[in-house]
C-alpha cells in the first residue's frame, strides 16, 4: 500500500489567507494570470508523470485533467487579454 502523501494546505511564500490570495491573482491583468495558470497547468502536469510512474493511474489522470482545463483557462485569459489588453494601464511592482 502507498505511504500517505504529504502536502501543504497553505502558501509557503504567502502571509495572506487563500482567499486573499485568490482576490489578488483574481486582480492581476488577464496576460498575469495567463502565466500562472500556465504555471500550474505545467506544475501539475509534472506531478501527473510522477504519479503514474509510481502506478497511480486513476489519481495521475485526474491531474491530467486538471492541467488540461487549466491550460484552457490560460487560453481563454490569453483571448480576454487580446481583447483589452490595450486598454488596460498595468501598475508594476
Amino acid at each position: 500500500m502507498d505511504k500517505k502523501c504529504a502536502h501543504k494546505n497553505y502558501c509557503e511564500n504567502y502571509n495572506g489567507s487563500l482567499s486573499n490570495l485568490a482576490d489578488d491573482i483574481g486582480a492581476m491583468t488577464h496576460g498575469a494570470r495567463s502565466e500562472f495558470f500556465n504555471a500550474m497547468a505545467d506544475y501539475l502536469e509534472n506531478q501527473y508523470r510522477l504519479d503514474l510512474a509510481r502506478g497511480r493511474v486513476r489519481y495521475a489522470e485526474k491531474l491530467k485533467e486538471i492541467s488540461t482545463l487549466l491550460k484552457q483557462i490560460k487560453k481563454l485569459e490569453d483571448e480576454a487579454w487580446d481583447i483589452c489588453g490595450s486598454r488596460t494601464e498595468i501598475i508594476k511592482k
